[in-house]
């Protein structure tokens, strides 16, 4: 399963690492076995004398391999190369320990913040790691101005790289100049709406992309169809007539459509030609004129 974590580098990283590893190990029923002091059970040697001392030893040792796992790709090579427990609790312990005791650059805390960057996908786990990383910056005694705040995340939305996202902050600053800050909550619920409406239209495109405009099965296209290309099917396969006719009468359809189109089209074309010989003929008619009256 992915997971979206901040890698643990340096002091300036630490308050944003413990509060996302925290919260990831939460929202997998780990956090309780990292957060346990009771010492780890023996592993039983006699599984058939006692299976329920086995079966609770085969349960902590699965959480403790995935919870170290975590703990361990959320963390620098540097970091890794120390060490700081055999456990994942002793891991964790001894990780926030060392660096709560070290003094706070609130400088590399904030640059921390204002570097996020999104990428326009996986909007709300983006948007929980920016509130911890903000939250960071504000336990730390950072005074930050709700201006700031919202003015940060509509600068880092402008930035993700995609063009209706770059319009929204472009409108909403410009809209934002001279008038009350609207409320964080306010402006993050926006964002989240245009990221969910962009999100089904790309779900929409591809599943209609990936399904056959014949028996809408997903798969295939009409080219390789059984049903429109009966010959290219297995020998007792039974092509539905049905969904053939239908097929072929959408397909007219759409061709006197653009057919139609093109009629109009041509209509257009020739009105602006007539247009354009009428301005030219008014033009010499007047030019004749002129020269008569001079004459």
């Amino acid at each position: 399963m992915r997971y979206n974590y901040v890698k643990l580098e340096d002091l300036g990283t630490f308050r944003l690492w413990k509060q996302m590893l925290e919260f990831n190990l939460q929202i997998r029923d780990l956090w309780e076995h990292v957060n346990d002091d009771k010492p780890p059970p023996e592993r039983p040697t006699q599984i058939l004398s006692d299976p329920g001392a086995f079966n609770r030893w085969i349960d902590w040792r699965v959480k403790e391999i995935k919870a170290q796992n975590m703990i361990r790709l959320s963390i620098s090579n540097e970091i890794l190369g120390r060490n700081y427990g055999d456990t994942a609790h002793a891991l964790f312990k001894n990780l926030v320990k060392h660096y709560q005791n070290l003094p706070v650059n609130k400088y590399a805390l904030f640059q921390k913040w204002r570097g996020l960057q999104w990428d326009g996908t996986r909007y709300q786990e983006f948007l929980h790691e920016w509130y911890c990383a903000l939250r960071c910056c504000l336990e730390s005694g950072i005074p930050i101005s709700e201006e700031v705040k919202v003015l940060t995340f509509v600068d880092m939305v402008s930035r993700c790289g995609s063009s209706q996202y770059e319009t929204w902050a472009t409108v909403k600053i410009v809209n934002g100049l001279g008038q009350e800050v609207p409320e964080l909550h306010r402006v993050t619920n926006e964002v989240y709406w245009l990221w969910e409406r962009d999100r089904s239209r790309r779900l929409e495109l591809e599943e209609q992309k990936n399904k056959c405009g014949v028996c809408g099965t997903r798969g295939h296209t009409p080219s390789s169809c059984w049903h429109l290309h009966p010959e290219i099917g297995p020998p007792r396969f039974h092509p539905k007539r049905e969904l053939v006719s239908s097929f072929k009468k959408r397909m007219e359809i759409d061709d006197e459509d653009d057919q139609k189109d093109d009629e109009g089209d041509d209509e257009d074309s020739d009105d602006e030609d007539e247009r354009i010989l009428r301005e030219v003929y008014n033009e010499v008619d007047d030019l004749f004129t002129q020269q008569r009256h001079f004459n």
